[in-house]
């Protein structure tokens, strides 16, 4: 469970320390700011063009790879060559929607994402693990299946980082299901106190 803060237009934001840029020594790390995106329940997925969606191409690539052998260009590339910024905000839209975008069967989770983009490369999965900051973590759901041995692992872990940062407001709760209301439900709980 994270605490999310509220950006300027208004959308919930979560900062994660990662690469941010790169210098003379290697990558540049520091804090920014991901907003989470509502997922989307629809009956279908939205359709991806493969050709239509690789965009982190060079323009000397897209200027090779999309043409035939007598050097005539793609149609895919055409929208790309002729109207950058029209194709750019259509395609990072698509990409978006690509993502958010769950079957409606899952509808009742209510969920909400964040994604990872940008210019960076993240084809290492070192530059694909983010950190966030203690401080915006506002408890632990464990799940049903949880082993004891791994919950009293994981208080002892998260007790020793809340006297770290002299806090007392952290929330461990428990996914159980319940044969009443037939459904899975959270429960927090209470007699947990981090000291």
């Amino acid at each position: 469970m994270f605490k999310a803060t509220v950006s300027i237009n208004g959308k919930p934001t979560l900062k994660l320390h990662q690469i941010c840029g790169w210098g003379g020594q290697g990558p540049v790390y520091g804090d920014i700011a991901h907003e989470f995106q509502q997922v989307e329940y629809s009956s279908q997925f939205v359709e991806v063009n493969f050709f239509r969606s690789l965009g982190r191409l060079t323009m000397p690539m897209l200027r090779h790879w999309y043409r035939d052998a007598a050097g005539t260009p793609s149609i895919s590339v055409a929208d790309i060559l002729s109207e950058p910024d029209s194709w750019r905000k259509h395609y990072w839209e698509q990409g978006t929607a690509a993502i958010i975008t769950k079957l409606a069967d899952w509808a009742h989770e209510k969920e909400s994402r964040l994604t990872l983009t940008g210019s960076s490369d993240f084809s290492e999965k070192s530059a694909r693990k983010l950190t966030y900051h203690f401080s915006n973590l506002q408890g632990i759901i464990f799940g049903m299946n949880t082993p004891t041995s791994d919950k009293l692992r994981i208080m002892k872990i998260i007790e020793g980082k809340c006297r770290k940062e002299g806090r007392d407001d952290f929330e461990f709760h428990q996914a159980h299901y319940s044969r009443r209301a037939g459904k899975m439900e959270i429960t927090k709980m209470n007699l947990i106190k981090l000291a």
